[in-house]
């Protein structure tokens, strides 16, 4: 069925085809996973199976750092000194400072003007209970119950 003549000419085609991919550039210049600033160091750059693309814009121009571990990060600017109290009263809740000086929510007071400073320290005021702490990650209202004496079914 097939002639020595069509078997050389797809042979010849292969190794055309073949020697046409090897010689090509790569345009994927990067390490799989790998991770850079741009150029403007203004965004975090990942290396993905297509070259290089931006995953997380930062907040300003200059924002872009490259850690210790050689690792980019968008460096926040710092919302509060750690330790620091505060009200929130749009939330009803005390806020405190953390060590990396973002404010989390510390207590949630039972409605709104229940939160007051006191001694430099947010907290609920007395004759509005003490408030409840925050909801933990991966909390959920069935297991913190369970957690605290109740059966599950008891919801």
């Amino acid at each position: 069925m097939f002639n020595s003549s069509m078997l050389l000419r797809r042979f010849v085609l292969l190794l055309a085809l073949l020697m046409t991919v090897l010689a090509a550039p790569a345009t994927n210049k990067c390490q799989l996973g790998a991770n850079k600033c741009d150029e403007t160091n203004t965004s975090i750059m990942l290396c993905g199976f297509h070259g290089w693309q931006m995953v997380e814009m930062c907040p300003k121009v200059g924002g872009c750092h490259v850690g210790p571990a050689g690792n980019a990060f968008c460096a926040k600017e710092v919302e509060c000194l750690p330790g620091q109290s505060q009200c929130d009263s749009a939330n009803y809740a005390s806020k405190v400072c953390n060590h990396r000086g973002f404010w989390e929510i510390d207590r949630k007071c039972s409605k709104p003007g229940c939160c007051e400073l006191r001694d430099g320290k947010a907290a609920c005021k007395a004759e509005c209970g003490p408030g409840l702490e925050p909801p933990m990650v991966g909390s959920s209202a069935k297991r913190d119950l369970y957690q605290n004496g109740h059966r599950g079914n008891d919801i």
